[in-house]
């Protein structure tokens, strides 16, 4: 089922079938989300959890018990409760069960909230650990948006100067490999985008401001902030008109590895009855 908050600027829905985004329509009746052609990619906004990317071989354990994790987490896949609050703001709710416990043994509870300020859409994601031993987790965002021309039109420009830094993958940007380097950047603040970039998907920084505007020319398109997360991808599929911006808390597994949700340094870790939120902005223009 679709959800609509809107206010004078913006018109959002919000579907309860993973909280996932479905659409941003601006004042001028233009949408500036993807729109899930399945030719391409049929989602458009997914929310990631309880892991991000894909696991070496479908196999990780957490706390040595075997786990049954698609890439992404299961998360996007499940309907969510939902509860409008005003016109403007509206909160997801996923709760755990005999399901997820099956294929990931930490019971939790997730909140997913909308929320419109102006030309601003905030979304947090509040992760409550409902039981009685530590739990592990990944969450991120992969929010798609419109192109309306070629790649090379766009670039992202980032809220200050600075080196910045990319995971290294493998040739197929599966699977991380261990380490960074550094990646090139103009004038110290912007990515030149280009169909060639993404000839094997995406590329993913760890070392990078936490606030990035897509522009196409010198016009400003979107702008993403997201403090809370130490990694940000960019994909696309060749020749596609959409581009995602996805801000991420921890990586996919890493090549070779089978995956132990309390070994990996980089997964979240949450004690009984304790909560995070995550929280990333994204205002258009």
């Amino acid at each position: 089922m679709l959800y609509t908050i809107k206010n004078d600027v913006l018109t959002v829905s919000v579907s309860d079938f993973g909280a996932e985004l479905q659409s941003v329509i601006d004042a001028n009746g233009k949408e500036r989300i993807w729109q899930g052609d399945p030719a391409f990619w049929g989602r458009r906004s997914p929310v990631l959890f309880p892991f991000c990317g894909r696991i070496y071989g479908g196999k990780a354990t957490a706390d040595g018990i075997p786990c049954d994790i698609p890439q992404h987490g299961f998360f996007r896949d499940r309907t969510a409760a939902a509860r409008k609050i005003g016109e403007a703001e509206i909160v997801f709710t996923e709760v755990s069960d005999a399901d997820t416990i099956k294929r990931y043994p930490y019971p939790f509870r997730m909140e997913v909230r909308y929320r419109l300020e102006g030309l601003t859409l905030s979304v947090e994601a509040t992760v409550v650990n409902t039981g009685e031993k530590t739990m592990y987790y990944a969450y991120g965002a992969h929010p798609g948006f419109t192109l309306d021309a070629p790649t090379e039109q766009y670039s992202a420009r980032f809220a200050k100067k600075q080196a910045i830094r990319q995971v290294d993958f493998t040739a197929d940007a599966c699977y991380p490999v261990g380490g960074s380097s550094p990646f090139p950047i103009k004038n110290g603040d912007t990515i030149p985008l280009s169909e060639a970039q993404f000839s094997v998907g995406s590329f993913f920084l760890c070392e990078m401001p936490d606030t990035v505007t897509l522009r196409k020319g010198d016009r400003a398109l979107v702008t993403l902030s997201y403090p809370d997360f130490p990694y940000l991808g960019f994909w696309k599929v060749p020749d596609a008109k959409f581009l995602c911006i996805e801000p991420w808390c921890s990586l996919p597994a890493y090549e070779g590895e089978t995956v132990e949700f309390s070994a990996r340094p980089d997964f979240l870790r949450l004690a009984a009855g304790e909560r995070k939120t995550h929280a990333y902005t994204i205002t258009f223009y």
